[in-house]
């Protein structure tokens, strides 16, 4: 009933007006791009130069670089970055204690792609288990939210975070869920 009760079928004007949409002038409101900061790394090359990366790291055969490459600023600088996961969960109970030693980073501009090992391991990721599984932790921690996807990102000193937004219906009780706010957990400690 509930789900019915905020469909589009029911109220689409609630989903019509869930997205506020305001005059504008695009000249005095949206910058010009500056030619020398357009990124020249695209996901699909970041995927290859990232992949390769990965035979660099002791028990590679345990994780697997994930294919989503966030663009990021670090220090002035325009990076993809991917987090590396757990390849199954046979291998996450290999490697559970060393946890997820480092994250791949590729440089936008000179396409070089490395590994950046972290003083401690990655201990909650969305491919992890039981306690240190990222929407367990965050259930556990916000149990009333409705959760998006996660994102990784590092901060200007090489702190992991991941970054989840929060939704909420704007029509009835579920429907046309917009993203208000975020948690940003630290992905080592698991500080929300």
């Amino acid at each position: 009933v509930l789900a019915i009760a905020g469909s589009a079928m029911v109220d689409p004007d609630g989903y019509c007006n869930a997205m506020g949409v305001a005059d504008g002038d695009f000249e005095t409101e949206i910058p010009v791009a500056n030619s020398d900061k357009i990124v020249s790394v695209d996901m699909k090359t970041a995927q290859k130069l990232g992949d390769r990366t990965l035979a660099n790291l002791e028990n590679s055969y345990w994780y697997e670089v994930d294919d989503e490459y966030n663009l990021v600023n670090i220090n002035g600088t325009q990076y993809r970055i991917s987090s590396i996961s757990y390849g199954s969960m046979f291998k996450y109970f290999k490697a559970d204690e060393s946890g997820i030693p480092a994250y791949v980073l590729v440089n936008a501009d000179t396409q070089e792609a490395k590994l950046v090992y972290l003083e401690e391991p990655m201990k909650y990721s969305p491919s992890a288990m039981f306690a240190y599984d990222l929407s367990r932790h965050l259930r556990n921690n916000y149990p009333s939210y409705i959760f998006d996807k996660s994102f990784f990102e590092v901060d200007d000193d090489g702190t992991p975070w991941m970054i989840t937004g929060v939704k909420e219906a704007t029509v009835g009780v579920m429907g046309a869920k917009v993203v208000t706010s975020a948690v940003i957990t630290n992905a080592i400690t698991g500080e929300c």
